[in-house]
């Protein structure tokens, strides 16, 4: 790399000042292009792009854009602020998934027991197929050797 000096005359550089100055110089026009490049807008993008350029050319506003592209205020106002602070990219469709997903409580071996007990006995309800407190074990299950009384035999039992 040669520079010019104070006084005009050619200097040559050697070494870094920065540590992992190579590596960075290696990498940096690549991705230095890659940021100067305007993203690749998806179909959805571009009109919100244009529905934004389309506001800033019209008198900035947001009822006459709402309006002219078929969309609610509200949402050309989120268009609007995702555009000052992202620019481009906050054009672009976000991620639907929630921040957080609760993880199950069940464990595989209840769900399994549950089912088969919901398959053998179709009308017993949540409060006999309650989930069993940890010192019942699988007592509130019925897997505890006795019998849960079935209502179809209850009613159906004459003395």
């Amino acid at each position: 790399m040669t520079r010019r000096g104070r006084y005009g005359v050619p200097m040559q550089t050697y070494g870094s000042i920065i540590p992992g100055g190579p590596t960075l110089a290696r990498l940096l026009p690549s991705q230095a292009k890659a940021a100067r490049e305007p993203p690749a807008l998806s179909r959805q993008g571009r009109v919100r792009l244009a529905a934004v350029r389309w506001h800033e050319v019209s008198g900035r506003s947001v009822r006459r854009t709402a309006d002219h592209f078929g969309f609610s205020r509200s949402t050309v106002y989120a268009w609007l602020r995702r555009y000052e602070r992202e620019g481009l990219r906050g054009l672009e469709d976000r991620s639907r998934r929630p921040h957080r997903v609760r993880q199950p409580l069940w464990q595989e071996l209840l769900v399994e027991t549950v089912g088969k007990l919901r398959t053998r006995h179709p009308r017993w309800g949540k409060d006999k197929l309650r989930h069993p407190r940890p010192t019942e074990g699988l007592r509130g299950l019925g897997l505890d050797g006795r019998p849960h009384p079935d209502r179809s035999e209850e009613k159906g039992a004459d003395p």
